[in-house]
């Protein structure tokens, strides 16, 4: 799940398709224009991925008989698509309850989750576009949706929980034990990083990280590269990077063998 150019995930989804050459890759790709649409639209056009991973072979209803799933999200786009994509999950499959079999589940952030902020979003959206013009336009539109947004929300509806389709609401969102149906406190949880990101501050990555462990999640890591830049910290040093992806991938399959020994008899909803 990312807001990467296309030309860019390839080298993800090249080295994915090496490392797991039986399993299916599913690339959720956020753009410029869907920013403008409303939270229900950008979670209805998740829909569809439901299905699309039950086709993959991840059966929700019937964990025993379902694979894993890798979850990796770049940028504030991915943590974004992410949450909303666990809010439809939710509503479509209650979460199971302590003692059932866990397929292998692991959750890898890519120089996210920033947070929010005019500055911070308008890098986001302005990072590929070169034309001075359209930079320009871009940002003068933004600034005023931005404020127009925050002054119906804070002002007049008086909300004091997160505002619906920001990165805060996000945070939140993801950091629920079972943000996923199968994802516990123990599930793998990876934030590759570099240190020093204009767009996603190393800070608010760490904060994050720190706010999960004291939510009691017991396995979640900081991977932070020196020479690394904003969703390109691959780039920097590949082969510790993907180690620190494997290595998650590792204890995912190792928890998951751990509660097929412990699990409890699952009785199918069909």
């Amino acid at each position: 799940m990312n807001d990467r150019p296309k030309y860019n995930i390839c080298n993800y989804t090249a080295k994915y398709a090496g490392l797991f050459p039986a399993s299916t890759i599913v690339v959720v790709r956020l753009t410029g224009h869907q920013l403008w649409l409303s939270v229900i639209k950008q979670r209805s056009a998740l829909a569809p991925l439901y299905q699309i991973l039950q086709q993959a072979g991840v059966n929700w209803d019937r964990p025993l008989e379902s694979g894993g799933l890798l979850l990796h999200a770049f940028s504030n786009g991915g943590c974004w698509t992410f949450a909303d994509w666990a809010e439809v999950l939710q509503g479509e499959r209650p979460k199971l309850s302590d003692g059932h079999y866990l397929p292998p589940t692991a959750i890898i952030f890519d120089s996210c989750p920033g947070t929010d902020g005019i500055r911070v979003t308008l890098r986001a959206l302005l990072n590929d576009v070169r034309n001075h013009f359209a930079r320009a336009f871009i940002r003068s539109i933004f600034s005023v949706a931005y404020i127009l947004r925050w002054v119906l929300f804070v002002v007049f509806l008086r909300r004091r929980k997160p505002i619906p389709g920001t990165i805060s609401q996000a945070r939140a969102i993801l950091a629920h034990e079972k943000v996923l149906p199968w994802t516990t406190l123990h599930t793998p949880r990876r934030f590759l990083y570099p240190r020093i990101d204009e767009i996603c501050p190393p800070e608010a990555v760490e904060s994050y990280a720190s706010e999960l462990r004291a939510l009691g999640m017991t396995n979640v890591k900081l991977g932070k590269f020196d020479d690394g830049t904003h969703v390109a910290v691959m780039e920097s040093d590949p082969d510790r990077y993907w180690s620190i992806i494997k290595e998650a991938w590792n204890e995912a399959l190792a928890l998951s063998e751990a509660s097929q020994r412990h699990s409890l008899p699952v009785r199918s909803k069909l």
